[in-house]
């Protein structure tokens, strides 16, 4: 994996392809045209050493330790959810592998992935059938019932912590803090990025600044976090918002 990696991320994904194309009816040519329209649409299994591949709404999993193992092309397990209606644009593992979001436009659904789910991905020739159903549910689906062309931005997994908090930036320029394991309804934090950058101009003094303005226009579309660190410092606990 690590070597695939190394080589760039437009070989990686087509070696990926190829991977899929060898075992599942998938093209490689229409799969490409569809990754360039997206974000990430492929994922590596931190641990595991299975790649996760989407094409609009169909799913597909390869296992580069059984090619590895049998130097031979792998099968590739379809994998189908409930609640899926939308067209994937991102794929993202959480930093323990245990947790994979499906992320589309305005919709995320969180897949939970037991050790029995894992082991039958990496070893897919005990799985006759080439199809894993995997149980999927929607996260904020309060939020963006009632907001429905509410747009995701960015959905990251905070890094190196067991515990399920994703953080979901939309374009209404609020950054919500999620922990599945207590809760998919409602954020455990709520961040509402437009009244933090009023506040931090008004500290600027900035007399030329327009609140009222900068609110209208203000576009928040990227974030990241600080290096995860095991001193006492804040680091670890520090986001980095890009504003357009």
């Amino acid at each position: 994996v690590k070597t695939m990696e190394e080589r760039g991320s437009k070989q990686f994904n087509s070696e990926c392809l190829k991977l899929l194309e060898q075992s599942s009816n998938v093209k490689v040519n229409e799969v490409s045209r569809y990754s360039f329209q997206c974000r990430n649409v492929v994922a590596i299994h931190p641990l595991n050493e299975i790649v996760v591949y989407a094409y609009k709404q169909d799913i597909y999993a390869v296992s580069l330790r059984h090619i590895k193992r049998n130097a031979t092309p792998s099968p590739a397990i379809k994998i189908t959810t409930t609640n899926l209606n939308f067209d994937i644009l991102e794929l993202s593992f959480n930093s323990t592998g245990q947790a994979l979001t499906l992320i589309g436009s305005n919709t995320i659904l969180f897949l939970y992935l037991s050790k029995d789910i894992i082991h039958l991905l990496t070893n897919p020739d005990q799985n006759s059938k080439r199809e894993l159903l995997i149980p999927s549910e929607s996260i904020g689906h309060f939020i963006h019932s009632t907001t429905p062309n509410l747009q995701i931005r960015r959905a990251r997994w905070y890094p190196d912590e067991e515990v399920k908090y994703l953080y979901i930036l939309t374009a209404d320029n609020v950054l919500r803090l999620w922990n599945l394991d207590q809760n998919i309804d409602e954020p455990e934090q709520t961040f509402r990025l437009s009244e933090f950058l009023s506040v931090f101009n008004r500290k600027l003094n900035d007399d030329s600044f327009d609140e009222e303005e900068s609110s209208d226009q203000s576009k928040f579309i990227d974030f990241s976090f600080g290096t995860f660190s095991h001193h006492a410092d804040w680091s670890s606990f520090t986001v980095y918002v890009l504003q357009a």
